[in-house]
């Protein structure tokens, strides 16, 4: 099978699953295993296209999930829920393809634009990373990076601008795979339970980029030739996030998750035709379901793997009783368990796969489910943008030349100072709680 058409059956099987999966949302007497099952052969058919480091990830994670269901098997009285294999993170899946379609009428830019210079151009570039980046995710630091490394601006201050402005995005964003993971693994949480701290977090981490930039070098920072961003394209998303707070507002049983992947396709797949034509516009969506929904097979390969270690985690938590060595889960707790986190990530741990592990050993002590969503959404924050392992880290490697300890140094201090804030906003959600 040649490996177009092994993308474009994938396409067609990610876009079943999509649908698949909200049939069975609206109606959960349909069974999500057929949704997940979609899933799996798509994940089978991309497996050959994922890379290397992928390809270890995946079988490491699903190697050790499946060994911890096979040991908590022989154990009295645990019984494995098998079929949770299809489905354990087809909810975040399936929010990944959905939001996808935006990236059919969200670009940050066209051809051609104006570039402005100086300290304005750089706030003016970050906050287009940020604000694209929370929609179109990796796509917006690929289109402006590619720019940037043209004119050979890629050093200290355009890779905090990448990676910080970009990471940053997973404390807030709704159509981040963060907030999707942060809301599957801490049941319960609304997304108005932390953004009145995540938020402002948000803004003290572009706050503390741009100070960073401007104290390593004035000069460099006044001769920065910036991205000539139109936000104007942002009227789609800021339309679908008011729609997502709406309805859910109105229908609060509906999750977040559900609202996002229903009204993310639907709103783009309508507006697509008014900017395109109707004919142009079919052949965009189609062109979209063959070769832009297998683009994430990086993601699916993970997150299904993840899956299977999540369902091993919680076998063996139910065959020993394991749990995290606190009483209760409050405010110093959440600090420290953030902080082992974090360096897991500095050592190449996806925060999927710390935040499943974390879940599944806190589910004993109750915690507070916007406590454990809104420490989830720092982990993955800050773990992407400084740790050189992570998946952005290593794509600004492999894309750009850029050292794994170029990273590490220029944004150890970043780190540092958001760990210490973060911490100050978990302590403050749990005595607020």
């Amino acid at each position: 099978m040649s490996v177009e058409t092994r993308s474009q059956i994938a396409g067609w099987l990610l876009l079943a699953m999509l649908c698949l999966s909200l049939l069975h949302a609206y109606l959960p007497a349909f069974p999500a295993q057929i949704a997940g099952l979609c899933s799996w052969l798509a994940g089978a058919l991309l497996w050959p296209l994922a890379g290397r480091t992928q390809k270890t990830q995946a079988l490491l994670l699903a190697g050790t999930g499946l060994a911890l269901m096979l040991w908590a098997g022989l154990h009295d009285g645990v019984q494995i829920d098998y079929a949770r294999l299809l489905t354990q993170n087809l909810s975040l899946i399936s929010m990944l393809a959905a939001v996808s379609f935006l990236k059919l009428v969200s670009m940050p830019a066209g051809r051609g634009g104006h570039a402005a210079t100086g300290p304005w151009a750089f706030v003016r570039t970050l906050f287009g990373v940020h604000l694209f980046g929370a929609v179109i995710n990796m796509s917006a630091v690929v289109i402006v990076g590619d720019r940037l490394a043209r004119r050979g601006q890629i050093g200290e201050n355009t890779t905090r601008l990448l990676t910080c402005g970009f990471a940053s995005a997973a404390l807030w964003s709704p159509f981040f795979a963060a907030m999707a993971t942060a809301l599957l693994y801490a049941p319960g949480a609304r997304m108005t339970d932390f953004w009145p701290l995540t938020l402002p977090l948000t803004a003290f981490g572009l706050l503390l980029t741009f100070l960073f930039a401007r104290r390593a070098s004035a000069d460099a920072l006044a001769g920065f030739r910036g991205y000539p961003m139109h936000f104007t394209a942002l009227w789609v998303p800021a339309l679908l996030v008011f729609g997502v707070l709406a309805v859910h507002e109105a229908a609060p049983a509906l999750s977040v998750l559900t609202v996002v992947t229903t009204l993310a396709p639907l709103l783009a797949l309508s507006v697509l035709p008014l900017r395109r034509g109707p004919r142009r516009a079919l052949r965009r969506s189609r062109q979209h379901i063959a070769r832009g929904l297998p683009m994430m097979r990086g993601e699916l390969t993970l997150f299904l793997a993840a899956g299977v270690l999540a369902v091993g985690l919680f076998a063996a938590q139910s065959a020993l009783g394991l749990a995290l060595p606190f009483e209760r889960f409050d405010g110093a707790a959440a600090c420290a368990t953030f902080g082992v986190m974090l360096l897991l990530s500095y050592c190449g741990v996806h925060a999927v796969v710390s935040i499943a592990a974390v879940a599944a050993l806190a589910a004993p002590l109750a915690p507070a489910p916007g406590l454990m969503a809104a420490m989830y959404l720092m982990v993955w924050g800050i773990g992407a943008a400084c740790s050189p392992f992570s998946g952005l880290g290593l794509s600004l490697q492999g894309r750009y030349g850029l050292g794994a300890r170029q990273i590490l140094r220029w944004n150890l201090r970043y780190a540092l100072i958001m760990y210490a804030a973060g911490c100050a906003a978990l302590l403050a959600l749990d005595g607020w709680r």
